[in-house]
């Protein structure tokens, strides 16, 4: 479901608070959404389909603000890391003013990137799958101008303690674009890095690994966790890169 796109910011602006709630209403007031009449209806009453909405609203402006935190850890914010938030955060152009505007206030705002990964842990849960999302695209961003700055990495890093994830799991991500970044090793390492296991494991060890991603990035199993359709497509790119890397893994075994 996208969300970007009419004027509701004032209202569900103030139902969500705190810091992510500040960046709804840099956006002009705007709560940037584009709901279908049905789910639309569900954002004036109570209940499960309203929260669902406030987390996808939460979930993309959270995700607007870290990106931003994130971008300028290592002092700038470079072209080809816009451009990477681009290609992550699938926005459409008319919409390209609100979300330059939380953007840009998250850039500014003296507040840390903490309290924004704390407010989308306590809406989202702890540990949940959309959380990890989260870590995937701004691992994305980060990988973009050719490296992983040191506080770019921290920060990533300390956002995924955050979302209550382990140093392994956010390591294991981080490994996946480490690899993308650098291109397959002649010994095939950076396949192993994709799927977030070591040379050594064992088929059965490198078939359930590449299920376990596959699960994840499912787009039809994003959408029914309540991903943003704006993501979706980053998901299918990623879910591809894990694919690639699973059947070059499995075909190199068979040549042994």
């Amino acid at each position: 479901m996208a969300f970007l796109g009419t004027l509701l910011g004032g209202t569900l602006g103030f139902a969500i608070g705190g810091p992510i709630g500040a960046l709804i209403g840099a956006g002009g007031g705007h709560l940037l959404d584009r709901f279908r009449d049905s789910e639309r209806r569900t954002l004036a009453g109570p209940g499960a389909a309203g929260d669902r909405a406030e987390a996808q609203v939460a979930f993309s402006v959270g995700l607007i603000g870290l990106s931003a935190k994130v971008a300028k850890a290592d002092g700038r914010v470079t072209p080809e890391e816009i451009q990477a938030f681009r290609r992550v955060y699938h926005f459409p152009r008319h919409d390209e003013a609100r979300v330059a505007a939380i953007y840009n206030e998250a850039r500014r705002s003296s507040e840390g990137f903490e309290t924004y990964a704390q407010q989308l842990a306590s809406i989202l849960g702890a540990r949940d799958e959309r959380c990890a999302q989260i870590l995937d695209c701004l691992y994305a961003i980060a990988a973009a101008d050719g490296e992983f700055h040191p506080n770019e990495d921290r920060i990533i890093r300390e956002i995924g303690r955050l979302f209550g994830f382990s140093d392994a799991e956010v390591g294991s991500v981080r490994s996946r674009h480490q690899a993308a970044g650098d291109g397959t090793q002649g010994d095939g390492s950076s396949h192993y890095d994709v799927l977030g296991v070591p040379p050594s494991a064992s088929d059965d060890e490198v078939r359930s690994a590449h299920r376990s991603l596959v699960r994840k990035f499912h787009p039809d199993h994003l959408v029914s966790k309540g991903l943003p359709d704006e993501l979706i497509k980053h998901a299918t790119e990623r879910l591809a890169a894990i694919n690639a890397a699973y059947e070059a893994i499995m075909k190199g075994r068979a040549r042994k």
